[in-house]
């Protein structure tokens, strides 16, 4: 594997997927870490992924809607986004890696799995939801695509409202919640990711993941519900299933305590 970042351009999926960036650490058996709506790969995983860069290589892909892939601003689907992922990793690896993806990450995973089962060794998919037919869930993503077209820092507000349990966001002080607010920011182009969100389904394909699976439920996530968490765990035939005391953005929340999860599943023999 190459240990440098770089931009690779996939001839393999010339007419179907642009160039996508994506960065590489470490050394030893892959780890591809995919972040949620509105990310980027750094920005999501970038503190906790680098715990396990002693004796993995850290595979960080921004999927398109991040802005820095060159594309014809057509909508996108999982199929589009899971074989930008296969691209990097038949550009990069030498056999198949663990893929972990949080919330829209979470679906390309469980994607990528199903499609590319001689790529997948093993997946994480944290904060995900099985089917597109929750009505509650398509009025929330579409309520945040109203949201951002009006006013996109009244949308990053609202993700950190949202994203975050209660107890956790009362833990900062009013002026630590602004400098938060400040220095976020949003993908360039999450408008076309949340189109996604809305229309992402995975009952088609979450029967066909046969690779060791493990399903992350957040238990106090007002963005994607548990429930639908473990719903997916029963779709997806011998998976495993977790649950964590957190809201959505669980890398920030429980980043200890997810790490731990993580490391216990992709070290089991």
């Amino acid at each position: 594997m190459r240990a440098d970042e770089e931009e690779v351009f996939m001839s393999e999926f010339l007419t179907a997927a642009p160039p996508v960036r994506y960065s590489i650490t470490g050394s030893g058996p892959g780890l591809l870490f995919l972040h949620g709506t509105g990310g980027t790969a750094e920005a999501c995983w970038g503190h906790l992924a680098r715990q396990f860069a002693d004796d993995r290589t850290i595979m960080m892909v921004d999927y398109s809607g991040t802005g820095q892939e060159v594309d014809k601003n057509e909508p996108l689907t999982l199929e589009f986004l899971a074989a930008q992922v296969a691209a990097v990793i038949r550009s990069t690896a030498d056999g198949p890696v663990d893929v972990v993806g949080l919330s829209l990450g979470a679906e390309i995973a469980a994607v990528a799995a199903a499609e590319y089962p001689d790529l997948v060794r093993r997946s994480v998919l944290i904060g995900g939801w099985f089917s597109a037919d929750d009505s509650r869930q398509i009025f929330s993503f579409d309520f945040w695509r109203r949201l951002l077209r009006s006013d996109s820092e009244l949308f990053s507000r609202f993700l950190f409202l949202a994203g975050l349990s209660p107890g956790c966001l009362g833990s900062f002080s009013t002026q630590h919640l602004e400098e938060m607010v400040a220095g976020s920011s949003l993908a360039p182009d999450t408008d076309r990711q949340i189109a996604l969100d809305m229309r992402a389904d995975l009952s088609s394909w979450a029967p066909l993941v046969k690779s060791p699976t493990l399903v992350v439920g957040l238990t106090r996530d007002h963005m994607v519900p548990v429930e639908h968490s473990r719903e997916l765990h029963a779709a997806i035939p011998g998976s495993e299933y977790a649950e964590i005391d957190s809201g959505h953005v669980v890398v920030y929340e429980r980043p200890d305590e997810l790490a731990d999860v993580l490391l216990k599943f992709l070290t089991k023999e």
